[in-house]
């Protein structure tokens, strides 16, 4: 009982602190930065296929969604259809990328440590990372910042498959599915970061 009711604790600490780091999203209008045109256009362009009766594969006005991950272009397009307007959507889309984050992070070094206080303090830092910051209210990376959901969660399916946990590997699986889908770039960097940690396992990855 005290300890399902630390992990409520604790949880809640994580909303809060992602809701915080949140703030300025709930102001007026949003700054695109350096991606955020690119994405909002994308989100807009396949609505329209979709409204259309298209494929939202390729669209026809705006940009090409050929050869770019589709997640947080269909997540801002979900968000987008029950608002409404796009760019509430795409700030739903980055708050939600916040909380599940911060709870992904927290299982992970849970998983490692059994230690909910260690854990809490590592999703808070993973939170507060002023790379996801740049990201978000810098460059609105939305692929990128999606991908900050999985890393850990690929992390933890690994450890629990070296641990002989191997009922557990569907989280390799689907965060591994997850990141591809996200972002490109995001998913090398994870895959060299593990061969760089043991390169008996690339074979594994690839």
């Amino acid at each position: 009982m005290k300890k399902s009711k630390n992990k409520i604790i604790c949880y809640s600490l994580i909303l809060i602190t992602a809701i915080i780091m949140c703030i300025p999203l709930f102001k007026n209008g949003i700054h695109t930065g350096d991606d955020g045109d690119f994405h909002i256009s994308r989100a807009l362009g396949t609505l329209e296929q979709i409204r259309n009766g298209n494929s939202p594969l390729v669209i026809s006005r705006f940009s090409k969604n050929l050869f770019y991950p589709p997640i947080s272009t269909y997540s801002i397009v979900l968000f987008t259809f029950l608002t409404n307007n796009v760019v509430i959507g795409m700030k739903i889309f980055l708050i939600f990328t916040f909380i599940l984050s911060g709870i992904s992070m927290f299982k992970l070094v849970n998983t490692l440590t059994e230690n909910d206080k260690i854990s809490l303090i590592s999703s808070i830092l993973y939170l507060i990372a002023p790379y996801r910051m740049i990201n978000v209210y810098n460059r609105v990376a939305v692929g990128e910042i999606l991908g900050f959901v999985f890393i850990p969660i690929v992390l933890r399916g690994i450890y629990l498959i070296f641990k002989g946990k191997t009922e557990k590997s569907y989280l390799y699986v689907l965060g591994t599915i997850g990141l591809i889908l996200s972002h490109n770039i995001s998913t090398l960097i994870t895959n060299f970061n593990i061969f760089y940690y043991n390169n008996n396992f690339i074979c594994f990855i690839f």
